[in-house]
């Protein structure tokens, strides 16, 4: 179960790279796009873990490694 939890971040980066590598609708907007979804999941994880608002009260664990 240890291992598991360890190669978490691991399996996510993976999934980003084969994602990606089979994503068959690029083009000059994907990027704009790709970076907007990012950044708004990112401030929404933001508001979430520092408010409670959205998802209710929740914190993260050391699974996913360093945070920001």
């Amino acid at each position: 179960r240890d291992w598991f939890l360890s190669m978490t971040p691991a399996q996510l980066l993976t999934s980003l790279v084969i994602i990606l590598l089979f994503h068959r609708g690029w083009s000059d907007s994907f990027p704009i796009f790709a970076t907007a979804v990012f950044w708004i999941g990112f401030g929404a994880e933001l508001i979430g873990i520092h408010t409670g608002y959205l998802f209710g009260d929740y914190v993260y664990g050391p699974t996913l490694g360093p945070k920001l």
